[in-house]
């Protein structure tokens, strides 16, 4: 599977000379090196300015005291280590970030001729079974990717984090993991805390390590206390995220989309009884070009949204592309979907179809007659 970034083979390198293996060695490393980064590239980055909330493997070792020897000795004789190696075994796999255990010597240490096995402790380079892993990767984990290995993450995750911390964490899976769906996530918090709370009392299973992992009364409060929380939000915002929204400063060239002032003031005027009234003042930063740390809910179809800036686009009332528009729309909008009554995030392919859509001149789901007033003075 792997061995095709290493279309060289080591198999007669022993004949050759110890330059030439140390070259060989080094063309390993760096086809490994560029495998692996092409491959993290590609994992999802949350958009998020603290990384205390992202779950990832690397993270674990360093939250629980593990060293890299600790994880690079397979397998490890205690048996919560190698519950976590087999973890990340199984999310390695499924990244394809592993490689057969003829190259690992190469990979660890390309610059000595030996197998230096003391080199391979020391990086974190473990064997199991035909492949090799390096185990101090910066992976993410993703619910639907990684399953019931995203469950224990998260578990293990949470239990280190401190009350105010929990409540943040669930904020940000809300988001990230959940897409504001309230119900899914909180429903999936308390079976991650009752499936886990019990974790360290099986002593034929686990060590003292997992004296560390149990989750505690104290969790299951976090818990009670972040959902209390969401209910004072009030009817209309109960089904997505609602925080104090920031407006990040940027300069016009940095700005997102460019809308002139009388404009937004039209557009203001035909959107503001579709947000809440605490959210008019954020909507206003958001016309006018700046980047908020949270998403407002147009408490509307998502069509409707799209097509008052169709139509101010089409009569050249927005300074922006509709590739620009599109990502604006997805970037600092929800809307509420009729059938679930939830709140959902815009899909990029949706808004495009309507963006680009050959309906424009027809009325659209909004009144927008007063779009025609700046028509005319111009």
């Amino acid at each position: 599977m792997i061995e095709d970034i290493f279309s060289d083979s080591a198999d007669n390198s022993d004949s050759q000379e110890v330059s030439e293996k140390i070259t060989w060695k080094r063309k390993v490393r760096e086809r490994w090196v560029n495998h692996r980064d092409a491959i993290l590239a590609e994992q999802e980055s949350p958009d998020f300015s603290d990384d205390t909330y992202i779950i990832g493997v690397s993270q674990i070792w360093a939250d629980y005291g593990i060293l890299p020897q600790e994880m690079a000795l397979f397998p490890s004789p205690s048996p919560f280590i190698h519950m976590l190696q087999s973890a990340v075994i199984r999310v390695m796999e499924r990244r394809n970030l592993s490689f057969e255990r003829k190259y690992i010597y190469a990979i660890a240490d390309p610059d000595h001729e030996g197998e230096n096995d003391s080199m391979l402790l020391a990086h974190g380079f473990m064997v199991a079974g035909s492949f090799g892993y390096e185990m101090d990767l910066p992976v993410l984990l993703f619910k639907e990717k990684d399953e019931k290995d995203f469950d224990l993450f998260f578990a293990l995750r949470w239990a280190k984090l401190d009350f105010t911390d929990s409540t943040k964490f669930f904020d940000f899976h809300l988001k990230q993991t959940f897409q504001y769906d309230l119900n899914a996530c909180s429903s999936y918090i308390r079976q991650i805390f009752w499936q886990y709370r019990a974790l360290g009392k099986d002593q034929s299973t686990l060590d003292d390590y997992a004296q560390k992992l149990i989750l505690t009364p104290v969790h299951e409060q976090s818990i009670d206390l972040w959902l209390n929380n969401k209910a004072t939000i009030g009817p209309s915002n109960s089904v997505f995220e609602k925080k104090i929204a920031t407006v990040l400063p940027a300069t016009d060239q940095e700005r997102m989309i460019i809308i002139d002032v009388p404009t937004q003031e039209v557009i203001f005027s035909i959107l503001q009884r579709f947000f809440a009234e605490t959210d008019h003042a954020m909507l206003q930063h958001v016309f006018d070009g700046y980047e908020t740390s949270s998403l407002l809910f147009f408490k509307n179809q998502g069509k409707s949204l799209i097509e008052v800036f169709r139509e101010c686009h089409h009569r050249n009332l927005i300074h922006s592309s509709k590739k620009a528009v599109r990502d604006w729309i997805v970037k600092n909008f929800l809307y509420l979907n009729y059938k679930t009554d939830k709140a959902h995030l815009f899909d990029r392919g949706n808004v495009n179809i309507t963006l680009y859509s050959r309906s424009i001149g027809q009325s659209t789901r909004i009144d927008i007659s007063q779009l025609n007033q700046l028509n005319n003075d111009q």
